[in-house]
């Protein structure tokens, strides 16, 4: 939880900053791309009362509305090895991002559509197990210009999951390369 604070802090300071003059063009224009990867809690219960770490990843793309406004897909996975089985979570959205500054790089995220649960045994059974569901998330993320096109995108997702009359969350931290 304190990697959360720090990371929450750092991307509002960095979002605070004056921007250079290299930076006032936002190139927020037309197709733009984005993955990453990290790291990410599941915040269901488990029988010991603990939550479970895994492996974060996603992938974006679509188009510039406007200098504010982003709209496309989103894929995106969390994934852990326990007890012989990997368990994977993740969510196939429509996504939208939303700069409250235009010449900022921060920015919020909502996405909503289709969420996957799958078990998959790593000895010698074939037998996967597949579910479905309801999925959201909503983020915290900021890009940092290192290029006229190219940005370093921390992101912070809150990601919501129904499946089967069951809710699940994750709080997942991710580092990307984004393109504009």
């Amino acid at each position: 939880m304190r990697a959360l604070v720090w990371f929450v802090a750092a991307a509002l300071v960095v979002g605070a900053a004056t921007p250079v003059a290299a930076q006032e063009s936002t190139g927020r224009e037309g197709l733009w791309g984005s993955f990453g990867v990290g790291g990410g809690w599941n915040l269901a219960r488990n029988i010991a009362d603990e939550t479970k770490p895994g492996f974060a990843g996603y992938v974006r793309l679509g188009w510039a509305v406007d200098r504010h406004v982003l709209f496309g897909g989103e894929g995106m996975l969390w994934a852990r090895e326990e007890a012989n089985q990997v368990l994977t979570r993740g969510n196939v959205t429509l996504t939208g991002l939303y700069y409250p500054a235009a010449s900022r790089g921060i920015f919020l995220k909502l996405s909503l559509g289709l969420s996957l649960v799958d078990f998959f045994p790593t000895t010698d059974s074939t037998v996967v197990t597949t579910e479905t569901g309801f999925g959201s998330n909503i983020a915290l993320g900021y890009d940092l210009r290192i290029s006229r096109s190219l940005f370093i995108t921390p992101n912070v997702d809150f990601v919501y999951q129904r499946i089967e009359n069951a809710d699940n969350t994750m709080l997942l931290l991710t580092l990307g390369l984004t393109f504009q």
